[in-house]
C-alpha cells in the first residue's frame, strides 16, 4: 500500500517555462518526423538499388540464356565471345556466369570464377522461373544470384540451370553512402527547423515579455498601467487588467476621502467636548474623565485612520514619491515648528532621481512622524541622510543627539500610545505609525543607540525608478 500511495503521489515532470515546453514539443516531434523519413527515404533506396541489380542480371541471364546451346551428344556450349564486357574474363571481377547439367554438375562457367564455382542450393526449378539467391561467393565476396531453368526442344525432359553471380560489393556501397548522404541532410535539417521553431518561439512569445515587464514597470512606480500596443491576442487581457487597476485607484481613492471625512467629523466634535472640558470648574470631576476619554477617542481615531491609510497601500500600484523634495519639504516645516530649540539640521541626500515606491502622502506620514520624535528629543544637532540601498531599495537614516534609548525604552515605544515622558505633546502614536505604514510596503524600521549619545532610526523603504508616470 505504501509504495502504491508513493507512485501515486509522483507527478510527470514538466518543465516550468512555456518557451522550454514548446521547443521540446517541437524537437520530439521533428526527431520523429525526420526519423521515420529518414528511414523510410533509406529503405527504398536499398530496395530501389537491390531491384535495379536484380533487374540487370536478370537481363543478362536472358542474353546467356539465347546464347546457349545442346549438341546431339548432350553437351551444352555458349557463344562466349558474344558476350562484350569485359569483367567475363577478367579472374573475381564481380561479374559471373555458370550452367549446371540437368544433374546439378557445373558444366559451364565464365573464366572470371577462375578455378571455383557457384554452389546453389539444390531447389525445385521449374522450366522458365527465375530464382534469386544471397549467397556467399568467390574470393569472400557476396553475390547476387539470378538463376533460371531451361529446356531444349531435343531434350525437353532434362533441365539446364543458367545461373548470373553479381558482386553486391558496389551496391553496400552505395546503400551506405546514401544512408550517410540522408543522415547528415536531415539532421541539418533538423538544426534549422529547431533554429526556426526557437526563432518563432522567440517572436510569438515576446508579447509576454513585454508585458513582464510592463507588470515590473508597475510594481516600480514606473506607470500606472500596463499601457497599449499588444498583440490582439494579448491585448484583451491587458485592458482588462488595467481596468481593474483603475477600479482599485478609483476605491483607495474614495476610501481616502472617506477617511479624510470621517477624521473631520470625529475631530471636531471631539475637540468641543475637550475645549467645554476645559472650560470646566477644576472641582468639577466629569471634567477630568470627559478630558481623558476625549484625548483617548483622538488617539484612538488617529490611530484607525493610520491603519486604515496603511492597509490602503496594498491596493496601490504605479505610485512613486521623490525623497529629496520631500525630506527638504518636512525639514522645512520641523524647522519652524522647533524653530525656538536652534537646531543644527543636516540633509543629504543621494540625487534629485531618489524615488519612494508608494504614495507621497505616506512617506510625509513617515518622515514627519520620525522627524517630529527626533526634533523633539535632539539637543543641538538632527542629521538627515538618504541614499540608494540594494538593487531595489533605499535608507533614510534619521540621527539625533538626545538621550538616546534603552532596550527595553525602544521596544516600549514602538507600541501603539506608548509614551516615555508624558510632558512631550504628542499621542504616543507617532513610532507605531510609522512602523506599520513601513511594514505596509515591504519596509523596515530599526531603532539604535547612537555613539556616544543619541537615538538612530533606519528607515528601509522599497524604491522606485524616477521616470514619468505613463499615460
Amino acid at each position: 500500500m505504501s509504495t502504491l500511495r508513493v507512485l501515486s503521489n509522483v507527478r510527470p515532470w514538466r518543465p516550468q517555462s512555456l518557451r522550454t515546453r514548446l521547443l521540446l514539443a517541437t524537437s520530439i516531434t521533428l526527431a520523429l518526423t525526420l526519423g521515420l523519413t529518414g528511414w523510410a527515404l533509406t529503405r527504398y533506396f536499398a530496395q530501389h538499388v537491390r531491384a535495379e541489380l536484380a533487374h540487370e542480371s536478370t537481363q543478362t541471364l536472358d542474353q546467356l540464356t539465347a546464347l546457349l546451346s545442346v549438341d546431339a551428344q548432350g553437351r551444352a556450349s555458349i557463344a562466349a565471345h558474344r558476350l562484350l564486357d569485359p569483367r567475363w574474363a577478367r579472374p573475381y571481377s564481380g561479374l559471373y556466369w555458370q550452367v549446371n547439367d540437368p544433374s546439378h554438375r557445373p558444366t559451364l562457367r565464365s573464366r572470371s570464377l577462375w578455378d571455383e564455382t557457384l554452389r546453389l542450393p539444390h531447389d525445385a526449378l521449374d522450366r522458365g522461373v527465375v530464382h534469386q539467391h544471397l549467397m556467399p561467393g568467390p574470393n569472400q565476396q557476396t553475390v547476387l544470384v539470378v538463376e533460371r531453368g531451361v529446356t531444349l526442344d531435343d531434350h525437353p525432359q532434362d533441365i539446364w540451370r543458367l545461373m548470373v553471380a553479381v558482386d553486391t560489393q558496389a551496391m553496400e556501397q552505395s546503400i551506405h553512402a546514401f544512408e550517410r548522404f540522408t543522415i547528415g541532410a536531415l539532421l541539418l535539417l533538423m538544426g534549422l527547423l529547431v533554429a526556426a521553431a526557437w526563432l518563432q518561439v522567440r517572436v510569438g512569445l515576446a508579447p509576454l515579455g513585454s508585458l513582464q515587464q510592463a507588470l515590473s514597470r508597475l510594481h516600480q512606480g514606473q506607470s500606472s498601467d500596463l499601457g497599449q500596443g499588444f498583440p490582439a491576442e494579448v491585448q484583451p487581457l491587458v485592458d482588462d487588467f488595467n481596468t481593474v487597476l483603475q477600479r482599485q485607484r478609483d476605491m483607495v481613492e474614495r476610501a481616502h476621502q472617506q477617511a479624510g471625512n470621517l477624521a473631520h467629523g470625529l475631530k471636531t466634535p471631539l475637540a468641543v467636548i475637550r475645549q467645554a472640558a476645559q472650560q470646566a470648574p477644576s472641582t468639577e470631576p466629569l471634567a477630568a474623565i470627559a478630558l481623558a476619554q476625549t484625548d483617548a477617542a483622538r488617539r484612538q481615531v488617529d490611530w484607525h485612520l493610520a491603519r486604515a491609510r496603511a492597509q490602503a497601500v496594498h491596493q496601490q500600484t504605479g505610485a512613486r514619491a521623490k525623497v529629496g523634495a520631500t525630506l527638504a519639504t518636512m525639514t522645512q516645516a520641523m524647522n519652524m515648528i522647533h524653530r525656538d530649540k536652534g537646531l543644527d539640521v543636516l540633509i543629504d541626500w543621494d540625487d534629485d532621481t531618489l524615488c519612494f515606491a508608494g504614495e507621497a502622502q505616506d512617506l510625509q506620514e513617515i518622515l514627519g512622524n520620525l522627524l517630529d520624535n527626533a526634533y523633539q528629543w535632539a539637543r543641538s544637532r538632527v542629521s538627515v541622510c538618504a541614499a540608494r540601498q540594494g538593487e531595489s531599495s533605499l535608507r533614510i537614516t534619521i540621527i539625533d543627539d538626545g538621550p538616546g534609548l534603552s532596550d527595553a525604552q525602544r521596544e516600549r515605544v514602538m507600541q501603539r500610545g506608548q509614551r516615555l515622558d508624558e510632558t512631550v505633546p504628542g499621542s504616543g502614536l507617532g513610532l507605531a505609525i510609522a512602523l506599520d505604514l513601513t511594514t505596509s510596503y515591504g519596509g523596515q524600521l530599526s531603532l539604535n543607540p547612537q555613539d556616544p549619545h543619541g537615538l538612530r532610526v533606519e528607515l528601509d523603504l522599497p524604491r522606485a525608478e524616477a521616470t514619468p508616470l505613463a499615460n
